[in-house]
């Protein structure tokens, strides 16, 4: 720690209540000639300081309220059999169990232009700025929706004409963006015993 001691110079509080600036400037240029080393060190933190305590955004957390539903009528039409229950009133012989997982996350645009439902993440934000995007893939946001569809689709090539103890559930995973930025990739898991009514 460099302590300045020398009786000549004054405070600049001091300086100020006499009224005299030149001193205090000449004080100023004083100090930068005999101590360089510590003016500079001063300078630095003073830029320092000064950088980091203008420039700082804090992002607040919004308030949600939000809800959403998975509809089970398209199953039923096709005589499908779903529960979150685990005890059903009718006999049935167990397949076995099935999980399906979808996440967030980009695709090619070959495989969007096939998908109706996908025509939309064509034209998404995350992408269309010049930066990094290679032009051959697009972001897609998973839903319960597509678990569901994924679990369905497993447990019917089983052979199986209903899903018991059904259960979906979301979670997060770090990713990226197209520009390598960090984004929380949102995914949903479905899971539950196939049965042969």
């Amino acid at each position: 720690m460099l302590t300045i001691v020398d009786a000549n110079i004054q405070t600049s509080q001091q300086l100020k209540n006499k009224g005299n600036r030149k001193k205090l400037n000449f004080t100023l240029i004083y100090l930068s000639f005999k101590y360089p080393f510590f003016m500079k060190k001063l300078l630095i933190s003073l830029a320092i300081a000064s950088f980091m305590s203008s420039c700082v955004t804090v992002q607040k957390s919004m308030y949600v309220a939000a809800s959403s539903a998975v509809d089970y009528q398209q199953y039923s039409d096709k005589n499908f059999f779903l529960s979150e229950s685990n005890s059903v009133n009718f006999n049935y012989s167990p397949i076995s169990s099935v999980i399906s997982i979808v996440r967030s996350g980009y695709i090619t645009i070959d495989k969007a232009k096939n998908d109706s439902k996908n025509q939309d993440a064509l034209r998404d934000d995350r992408l269309n700025s010049t930066h990094g995007w290679d032009g051959k893939s697009s972001f897609r946001d998973a839903s319960s929706e597509e678990a569901l569809k994924e679990l369905y689709t497993k447990a019917l090539a089983l052979g199986a004409n209903g899903i018991i103890n059904l259960k979906i559930t979301t979670f997060t995973e770090k990713g990226t963006n197209a520009l390598g930025s960090p984004i929380d990739l949102v995914g949903y898991s479905a899971t539950g015993m196939a049965i042969k009514k």
